[in-house]
């Protein structure tokens, strides 16, 4: 069976597009292109269009558009509102320089690790004339409590009385 084709124009009344409009939604897949140079299957368009309109036509695409802008535009909005957060934190003095953290929790680490290794040395003299289970578990728990007081008195150099209350005061509001 042969397919009946029409010109563009023709094409056009039947859906009730200008053949600029027509052109427009068979670039954008929405109707097939035309079986030649000017002329259209009715039957494929027809179809096509009519597919078209029922999934919601041009207010879906319009649709579409405006929800496209409008994400973007909240997310412009709210990038602008981080910016401004970062600044005003920044003059606050409420941010930390990422690398001076790094180097400072890598070295505290390190001194925790080196305090702890260091107790079954410190304690072996000290358990080895013992010969209750009691006598030993209260000599390593003063060592563990020792070592512990020591690394918790640690002074960060740089970081004040007046700093670490701010910070406290900042943790509790969060």
């Amino acid at each position: 069976m042969e397919t009946l084709t029409v010109s563009t124009l023709e094409m056009g009344r039947i859906c009730g597009l200008s053949e600029v409009h027509l052109g427009r939604l068979s670039k954008a897949g929405t109707i097939p292109e035309p079986v030649s140079r000017g002329k259209w299957s009715v039957e494929r368009t027809v179809q096509a269009y009519v597919a078209y309109l029922k999934a919601g036509g041009e207010n879906a695409e319009q649709k579409r558009e405006e929800l496209r802008l409008t994400t973007a535009k909240r997310e412009k909005t709210e990038a602008a509102l981080d910016e401004q957060r970062m600044r005003t934190a920044r003059l606050r003095n409420q941010l930390l320089p990422r690398d001076e953290v790094l180097a400072g929790i890598t070295a505290a680490f390190a001194r925790v690790r080196a305090k702890l290794l260091a107790i079954p040395t410190k304690l072996a003299p000290r358990v080895l004339g013992l010969t209750s289970a009691a006598e030993i578990e209260a000599t390593i728990r003063a060592a563990v409590h020792e070592c512990l007081d020591e690394l918790a008195s640690t002074i960060v150099v740089g970081i004040g009385p007046d700093e670490i209350k701010r910070a406290s005061e900042a943790e509790e509001e969060n």
